[in-house]
């Protein structure tokens, strides 16, 4: 670009200057027609690129896999350990719930009974409570 101006200040015919500045188009267009040839990549190049970038990003994935596959393998180890442990308690659970259905049974039926109780007493306190009134009336006593 700064050659064209160069030429173009030097040279007064406008007519030249404008054949001087194609010709200079001209070459840098070939050039780069030409560099963009030889840059341009092949299907073969970009498979040998996906080839080696595959291959390099797998072995740093399998590099930063490793620690992960040894954590998660001590934990399924732990897992199946607390799995061991938790079964002696599942059964204990079952055992225990099998011994609370009576236990539930027995509670409905205190609780009938207390109700029952209750208001056998509710109205003997109040058959008693009548039969006091009238004895007081009789002998005239107001408490």
């Amino acid at each position: 670009m700064f050659w064209i101006k160069v030429l173009m200040r030097r040279v007064k015919n406008m007519y030249l200057a404008f054949l001087v500045g194609a010709f200079f188009f001209g070459l840098m267009r070939t050039f780069l027609f030409k560099w963009y040839i030889l840059v341009m990549l092949t299907e073969r190049d970009l498979k040998k690129i996906d080839i080696l970038f595959t291959k390099r990003i797998g072995e740093e994935f399998k590099r930063e896999l490793e620690p992960v596959k040894k954590d998660i393998s001590g934990i399924k180890s732990e897992v199946v350990g607390v799995k061991q442990e938790l079964e002696p308690m599942k059964k204990d659970i079952a055992g225990i719930k099998g011994e609370l259905v009576p236990i539930k049974k027995d509670i409905v039926e205190i609780r009938k009974d207390q109700k029952t109780i209750v208001s056998f007493f509710d109205t003997e306190y109040l058959d008693l409570r009548d039969r006091v009134e009238v004895i007081e009336r009789r002998l005239n006593i107001g408490l």
